[in-house]
């Protein structure tokens, strides 16, 4: 693949954008810039990342050179059809072009919501320079709090634009409405400015040297000047509102740099094409863009969190096309109701198209905080009833949701939506279609019988257009109509442009082919399954029990025959419509024991572990003494949170059944949580030690069935959390590891043999096993460096994914590899590795993993290694090397572990900060947390906090006024609550109230932990089991680090890297120089300024270290036993 170079010759903006489209299309582009063609800047005075930064062009590099955004083929899908043709409309003047491409340029509000969040995300990983950033950091802090931010792009040297594109009196219009607010404004035409300041007579926020500096074209700037306009547009982006020139890229990048979150108004008559033409009261021209993900808890109803989750995506894609196509004939609704909303899906898409008032209803197992979109206003209503609205719409939605309804209520139902508005998009299953629930699935002609009788006529605007479209979910291109009043203007709209419309319902029942091919393929599997199992009743009762919403003839309808057809079903894997048969039986009888066992085994296997664990203690309220049934309440009990409560199941289900594999392997690894002393930490190990032995004892490999079950339990959880606990857990490993080893070598024998070394003459094959092939703290730290540095004229990496996420990492460690398999069939990838033919092949983080777990306890390479990415011996036969850090292990540190080691010299990692940086972060406000306070950092998992170590926290808030402690709440509540009840003790003992001292935040994403990290004045490492990946990512703030070494390797990770630094200050040999350190730091400003400074300095030496792969490929070399001298002179184990 040629190198894709960014060759950009225009203003800044468009650079920008030229630079973010060569990110969507390839990560290692390079950038040719010379400085002679943009006012004397070179690249590398405005962005960080020099390295990207070449002199030359080579012959056979991709060049890009465009001001538009570039989108790669994946993100172009979302578009829909007839968007933004750049050789139409209002670009074809003067932006010609491709009458078949699509541009987003200048599209702000309208771009699909997924190809925006790239797009931001994008931006928000613009590092600029230093020099700019302490410059733009010095304006905002003359700025006031709040501030409009207004960029008006006049075209003062292009009278054809101007006049077309730039009205004065539109921006006086708009900005006229923040007489309160403080403007901040930017123009590419001094005499703008001056111009508004005489016409608003207020005062205008605005540099002095951008006033005095005559009109000219950016190009002839100086470089001071055009640093100047950079650092006006980063100030720009950072206002709270918005008053933009739309047709400006400048104005354009300014709205992406902020995050497009802020409130936006446009000045600008041409852009009625947006639905945003300035009318009198300017409301109009108002879009805001906010969405907040919420979470609900559906612990009574089928249609939990789970099923809708599984429905967003697709709605989404789906409502941006209808939507889109709708608004565009129509023009933009002020009003829209949805019921039977879900998480949002279809309102949240109207906002996004400007939709001033969306509405949802839904049963009250859904709520406020599921939708997808704050402004959603949320109504729980029983849909088979009279709805609680009062008032009129534009439009009501209500899409797949009458075949939910009891058949008796859908007169009612199509009354209600008629209640609500005169325009009705509608759509539900047709006879037969599958899914959740469908009790009342009907023809097409059905539900338009009962709109004509209230008068309104069918427009079947959608399945012509997207009968084919992909983009668009089946079942929306079979059943979506709209239906509109004649009197309506949307009636003469549609008519007028040629649209069919019918006040009868003929040729409308019709099925798409991918719904139909579906059933028949679900139809004839049955059919044959009911043939062969099935020895009395016709055909044609046999026929009748095929489709989900049919009716059953009486021999067939029985509960009994019910449970049949799900068991049927469940081993054709039809699980979904499995759980809609065993639903239907318990329709007719909700304490069927039988139909709610099975139940919750389906959804526990469908992941809706919810209704699972609802159904399995409804079932245990019945039917005592089941230890089936007590495993599949602990089992869904643990998926959902509740820790404490799933031991006590489980503990049950193996008391009743002991040769149970998986839920004595789910009971046993399930004993860690937050202990509240030294005592439970003890007995929690004893505890574990029992139950490994019970687990071990209890397995039978006497039988293929028996063998199968204990692959199976394998599977249902790791001992992740037991070196949590602080002590020396090799011989529990080596107890754990030769179990599973064990079990993996009846089940594959012909997979468990050793191999001999390869002999060939070409290069080292390398294997990479991974759970963890996507943005996680195992791709930073190893697996990113290994792949990017090491010698590939000596070594060919082969990449195995275990896990179900793919992301954009995953695509770049794709691009990486010599070959990646992603699967998570473990037989098909250990049959693929083997069948490899590796040197050798490396786990990079066994133990937090079922599925590598398995792998590495075959012998599918002559050599197996694992490393620290869960920094714990593995305990297994089958792992030869422990590939650690000379720097983080102890001297005895070969002791804690089965495997021989290999400490590579200093962290033994290549770590790229690459994209970390401390400009531009936003402030996180955190309740309780004042200004003047000095906050420790406490950012480790709760579990990693022993209890023996409490004390350190009070003695330190006892030396320090105004010290607070802030943690990060576990995503498990009660291990939280458990963890404060513990601290509140600690701090009584001394006197002290915890409330005072302590802050938990909850969960945060990335750039939420940048920012908690920008407003810490100390990081406090946990210890015993140090932080690594969060000590690397708080590194670009420099804040000081307190860290005291442990016996382990894995409470050593903070120790190494402030030795690698130079910066051993910090470093504490007993907690009582800990405290001594941390008391120190917050007292003395002074000293904690210069410890910040001389990591500043310093950081550098633990990125990028040549050494450790130097070393890493001295040692692949040695095990796989292959000559030094072979490899080429220019490689780096030669040099």
């Amino acid at each position: 693949m040629s190198q894709l170079i960014v060759y950009p010759n225009s203003g800044f903006s468009n650079r920008l954008k030229c630079l973010i489209s060569a990110s969507l299309l390839d990560s290692e582009y390079q950038v040719y810039w010379p400085p002679e063609n943009f006012c004397g800047l070179s690249y590398s005075d405005i962005f960080q990342d020099r390295f990207r930064e070449t002199d030359q062009i080579p012959g056979d590099s991709a060049v890009l050179n465009t001001w538009r955004f570039e989108l790669p083929i994946d993100l172009l899908g979302y578009l829909p059809s007839g968007f933004s043709d750049c050789s139409t409309g209002y670009k074809g003047i003067d932006f010609p072009g491709d009458s078949q491409a699509k541009t987003i340029d200048f599209e702000f509000l309208k771009i699909p919501p997924p190809i925006l969040a790239i797009l931001r995300k994008q931006f928000a990983q613009i590092r600029f320079s230093k020099t700019i950033m302490d410059r733009v950091n010095a304006r905002i802090q003359e700025m006031p709090d709040s501030y409009v931010g207004v960029h008006a792009r006049t075209w003062f040297d292009e009278p054809e634009r101007k006049q077309k594109w730039f009205d004065f009196d539109d921006f006086i219009q708009v900005c006229s409405r923040f007489q309160d607010k403080e403007l901040f404004v930017t123009s590419d035409d001094p005499q703008f400015i001056e111009s508004l300041l005489r016409t608003l007579n207020k005062k205008l926020v605005t540099s002095e040297k951008i006033l005095q500096r005559p009109s000219k074209p950016w190009h002839e700037n100086s470089p001071e000047e055009m640093l100047d306009d950079i650092v006006e547009l980063l100030v720009l982006s950072k206002a709270s509102h918005l008053v933009l020139t739309a047709m400006s890229t400048y104005s354009e990048v300014a709205w992406f740099l902020g995050g497009c979150t802020e409130e936006v108004y446009f000045a600008d008559p041409d852009f009625r094409h947006k639905g945003c033409l300035i009318d009198q009261t300017c409301n109009n021209n108002k879009f805001n863009l906010s969405c907040n993900a919420g979470k609900t808890d559906m612990n009574d109803s089928m249609y939990g969190q789970e099923f809708y989750n599984s429905q967003v995506f697709g709605s989404l894609k789906s409502a941006q096309v209808y939507l889109y196509h709708l608004f565009s004939i129509w023009g933009v609704p002020e009003s829209v109701v949805d019921i039977g909303c879900g998480r949002g899906a279809w309102l949240a898409t109207c906002r996004d198209f400007g939709v001033k008032r969306v509405v949802g209803v839904d049963g009250d197992w859904n709520s406020q905080e599921a939708m997808i979109d704050s402004s959603i206003k949320f109504y729980p209503a029983n849909l088979e009833k009279k709805l609680p609205l009062t008032g009129r719409f534009d439009l009501a939605i209500s899409l797949e949701v009458a075949e939910h309804l009891q058949p008796e209520s859908s007169d009612a139902f199509v009354e209600s939506l008629s209640n609500l508005s005169d325009v009705v998009l509608f759509g539900a299953a047709f006879t037969g279609q599958p899914g959740v629930n469908h009790i009342n699935t009907k023809p097409h002609s059905f539900w338009a019988d009962l709109f004509f009788d209230r008068g309104y006529a069918l427009f079947d605007l959608f399945r012509p257009t997207f009968w084919n479209d992909d983009r668009v979910e089946p079942c929306y291109r079979q059943n979506t109509f709209l239906y509109v009043k004649p009197g309506h203007n949307l009636y003469h709209v549609l008519v007028n442009q040629g649209v069919a419309c019918s006040q009868k319902a003929p040729f409308i029942d019709c099925v798409h082919p991918a719904i139909y091919l579906g059933l028949l393929n679900e139809f004839t599997k049955l059919l044959q399954s009911s043939v062969t199992t099935t020895q009395d009743g016709s055909l044609q009762d046999k026929c009748s029990s095929a489709g989900a919403g049919a009716t059953f003839p009486a021999k067939l309808d029985s509960i009994e025959s019910l449970v049949e057809k799900g068991a049927m079903q469940v081993k054709l894997n039809m699980l979904d419509v499995a759980a809609d048969t065993l639903r239907l039986a318990l329709s007719k009888n909700p304490d069927n024991p039988e139909s709610l066992l099975r139940l919750s085994h389906v959804l526990l296997r469908m992941k809706r572990y919810e209704e699972s664990y609802h159904h399995a203690r409804h079932f245990l309220g019945i039917v005592a003494d089941v230890s089936f049934g007590y495993y599949l309440a602990g089992h869904a009990a643990r998926e959902i949170g509740r820790w404490q409560e799933s031991r006590s199941y489980l503990l049950r289900a193996v008391a009743l059944d002991p040769a149970h594999v998986y839920a004595r392997v789910l009971c046993c690894m399930s004993s860690f949580t937050v202990c509240m002393n030294q005592a439970e930490t003890d007995a929690m190990i004893c505890a574990y030690a029992e139950e490994l032995d019970g687990l071990i004892n209890n397995t039978a490999l006497d039988s293929a069935d028996r063998i199968n079950n204990a692959v199976e339990g394998i599977g249902a959880l790791t001992p992740f959390f037991l070196p949590y606990l602080g002590c020396n857990v090799k011989d529990l490993q080596v107890k754990y590891g030769s179990w599973i080893c064990t079990v993996m070598a009846a089940k594959y024998p012909q997979l468990s043999r050793h191999l001999s070394q390869r002999s060939s003459g070409d290069r080292i094959k390398i294997g990479i096993v991974s759970n963890y092939f996507h943005n996680h703290s195992n791709w930073k730290i190893p697996i990113r460096g290994w792949l990017e540095q090491l010698d590939r004229r000596l070594f060919s990496i082969h990449c195995f994914h275990t896990g179900e996420i793919s992301d954009m990492t995953t695509e770049s460690a794709r691009s990486l590899a010599d070959s990646f398999l992603e699967s998570s069939d473990t037989e098909a990838l250990a049959v693929a590795i083997h069948e490899q033919d590796l040197d050798v092949l490396i786990y990079p983080g066994l133990g937090m993993d079922a599925a590598t777990l398995k792998l590495a306890a075959l012998r599918l390479a002559p050599v197996q290694c694992t490393s620290w990415g869960h920094p714990v011996t593995t305990g297994m036969p089958t792992v030869d090397y422990f590939i650690s850090s000379d720097l983080m292990e102890p001297a005895d540190g070969e002791r804690h572990y089965s495997e021989k080691l290999v400490p590579l010299p200093n962290l033994s990692i290549w770590y790229d900060p690459g994209e970390l940086c401390a400009c531009g972060v936003p402030e996180l406000e955190i309740p309780g947390l004042e200004t003047h306070d000095v906050m420790f950092l406490c950012c480790q998992n709760l579990l990693k906090y022993l209890p023996k170590y409490d004390f350190v926290f009070p003695a330190i808030a006892g030396s320090v006024e105004n010290a607070r402690f802030v943690f990060i709440s576990n995503h498990i509540s009660e291990l939280t609550e458990k963890f404060v009840r513990r601290l509140e003790l600690a701090f009584k003992s001394q006197g002290m109230n915890f409330a005072d001292y302590v802050l938990l935040v909850p969960q945060l994403d990335g750039a939420g932990f940048s920012a908690l990290n920008a407003r810490a004045d100390i990081f406090l490492d946990s210890i015993e089991w140090s932080g690594c990946n969060t000590i690397f990512e708080s590194l670009p703030f420099s804040k000081p680090i307190v860290t005291m070494p442990g016996a382990f390797m894995r409470g050593r990770h903070g120790y190494a890297i402030l030795r690698m630094m130079g910066v051993e200050e910090t470093i504490a040999a007993s907690t009582e120089e800990y405290i001594a350190i941390a008391v120190r730091l917050a007292n003395e400003r002074i000293w904690r300024d210069e410890i910040s400074a001389k990591m500043s300095v310093r950081k550098h030496r633990v990125y990028q270290d040549r050494q450790c792969i130097a070393g890493l490929e001295k040692f692949l070399m040695a095990v796989s036993g292959r000559n030094p001298d072979w490899f080429p002179s220019g490689s780096h184990v030669a040099r």
